[in-house]
């Protein structure tokens, strides 16, 4: 559900044409999102790498991951700034949310693993396995969310609006 539905519903069109985002803006939208996605695609990588006891694709510049997953919060809370979760992501596909949802799990199991266990010590620069593995899953889970964040933005063409050109207050109770 979204905090602006009877807001939206109830507001002159022209009102909503003027929150409806400028062509650069989207421009900006479909980069963040890029951005999101080739973050996930790399932690994933970092992680698969870090199972296997080697360095991932990112070598010695590994810990970039948490800078980015940061910057790219960003711009998913600028598309957020109005909705509530569950209608965060109603733009996106049930597949999506539940995979979103499913790295969440998985970062919380992940973590919790990686704190019980012994860590051995890295060479200078290059983060160990064991620590790759243990921040990997908080970088999948917050590259997914703000993917879906922005996918769910781009679908809605609004920021902090549900998707489709006519929001109603029925649409944004699923």
């Amino acid at each position: 559900m979204f905090h602006v539905v009877l807001y939206v519903a109830s507001t002159p069109k022209s009102e909503i044409d003027a929150q409806t985002p400028s062509r650069n803006s989207m421009k900006w939208l479909y980069g963040s999102a890029a951005v999101a996605a080739l973050g996930l695609a790399l932690s994933i990588a970092s992680h698969v790498a870090a199972l296997q006891g080697k360095p991932g694709p990112l070598g010695k510049y590994t810990w970039t991951l948490h800078l980015g997953a940061l910057a790219i919060c960003i711009p998913a809370a600028i598309v957020a700034r109005k909705a509530k979760w569950k209608g965060l992501l109603s733009g996106c596909p049930a597949w999506m949310r539940y995979v979103v949802y499913a790295l969440i799990a998985y970062a919380i199991v992940n973590f919790a693993i990686f704190m019980v266990r012994p860590h051995l010590g890295g060479s200078a620069g290059l983060m160990p396995p064991e620590a790759v593995r243990g921040f990997s899953g908080h970088w999948m889970a917050i590259y997914a969310a703000t993917f879906a964040v922005l996918y769910s933005g781009v679908k809605g063409r609004r920021w902090g609006g549900p998707p489709g050109p006519h929001p109603t207050p029925t649409s944004a109770c699923h």
